[in-house]
């Protein structure tokens, strides 16, 4: 079950679970109201599908033309594999 935490007034996003196309709909909506430098803590995420890779990329590209970015926390082996062949790896802060 994948499931997204955003406080407001907070610039930590929280994910956890399986990130899958079913989801990617709901979490755009999310994604959308991303103004600020953001951390995305992937603490509990399990899998992410090339599809919310993409909207990541968007959002940081969107971000970094107002000078804003995104950082990545707590990211297990498997995603940052993911982050790796994808070949974005590099576009991120990651900690």
């Amino acid at each position: 079950m994948f499931q997204i935490d955003f406080e407001e007034n907070s610039s930590i996003l929280y994910l956890s679970g399986q990130f899958d196309h079913a989801k990617v709909r709901e979490t755009k909506e999310v994604f959308d109201k991303i103004n600020d430098t953001t951390t995305i803590d992937l603490n509990g995420l399990e899998f992410i599908c090339c599809g919310v890779i993409g909207m990541l990329v968007i959002t940081f590209s969107i971000l970094k033309q107002i000078g804003k970015y995104i950082h990545l926390i707590n990211l297990n082996d498997h995603i940052i594999n993911v982050f790796k062949f994808s070949n974005i790896y590099k576009l991120f802060s990651i900690k």
